[in-house]
C-alpha cells in the first residue's frame, strides 16, 4: 500500500520538467529564417521563371516546326497544295497573329482559304505565356506548300521566309531568348536563337 510520501515522489517524477529547448523559435531566430527565405527567393524565383519560359518557347517552336513539316509532307503525298495559316476551324484563315491559333488544311481548289469540305489536318490553339508568333512580309498571313515541296509565297521573293516566336515584352532578355523559324523556297526549315540571328526584332510588337 502506497504511503503519502510515495505518492508525492511518483507525482513529481511523472510531471514534465520545463525545458528551454522545447519552447520553439525565438523572435530573433524567426527573423533570421524569414530573411534567409527572402534572399533565396530573390535569386530562385527569376531563375525558375526563365526556366519555364525557355522550356515553353522551345516546345512551341518545335510544335510549329512539326506543323510546317506535316503540311509539306501532305502536299507531296496528296498532290495538292497544303496551307498553314493563322485562324480557327470555325473562322478559317484570319489576320497575321499566329499566336492566336493556326490551322493546316489541304487546299483542294488552291485558293488559299479554308472552304467547306476542306478538312483541317492539324490545329494548334493559342500560345501560352503571352508569346507572339509572327511571319515576315511573304509569310505574314499564310504559307502554302505545293506538291513539288516548294513554298508558293517565297517563289520569286527576294526576302527569305521566317517566323519569329517572341517572348512577352516584360520577359528578361526577351530578344536573346526568342526564336526564329527560317523557311527556304524548297520548304526546308530550321530554328535559330534570335540573338545568334542578329536580333531580328521587327516581326513582333
Amino acid at each position: 500500500m502506497e504511503t503519502g510520501s510515495q505518492r508525492r515522489v511518483l507525482t513529481e517524477r511523472s510531471m514534465p520538467k520545463s525545458c528551454n529547448a522545447c519552447s520553439g523559435f525565438t523572435l530573433m531566430e524567426l527573423i533570421i529564417v524569414v530573411a534567409i527565405i527572402g534572399v533565396i527567393g530573390v535569386f530562385a524565383v527569376p531563375a525558375f521563371v526563365s526556366f519555364v519560359e525557355n522550356n515553353r518557347i522551345k516546345t512551341q517552336s518545335s510544335e510549329f516546326l512539326s506543323s510546317l513539316a506535316l503540311a509539306r509532307i501532305e502536299a507531296v503525298k496528296r498532290s495538292i497544295p497544303v496551307v498553314v495559316c493563322p485562324g480557327t476551324t470555325a473562322g478559317g484563315c484570319s489576320g497575321t497573329q499566329w499566336e492566336d491559333g493556326l490551322i493546316v488544311f489541304a487546299d483542294a481548289n488552291a485558293d488559299g482559304a479554308l472552304d467547306a469540305g476542306e478538312t483541317p489536318l492539324a490545329v494548334l490553339g493559342t500560345l501560352a505565356g503571352g508569346n507572339e508568333l509572327r511571319g515576315n512580309t511573304p509569310l505574314a498571313s499564310r504559307i502554302s506548300f505545293y506538291p513539288n515541296g516548294l513554298v508558293n509565297e517565297l517563289n520569286g521573293s527576294a526576302t527569305p521566309g521566317r517566323f519569329t516566336l517572341c517572348l512577352p515584352d516584360d520577359a528578361n532578355n526577351r530578344w536573346d531568348r526568342s526564336r526564329i523559324i527560317w523557311v527556304s523556297l524548297v520548304g526546308r526549315t530550321r530554328i535559330t536563337n534570335s540573338k545568334a540571328a542578329g536580333r531580328i526584332v521587327n516581326d513582333c510588337l
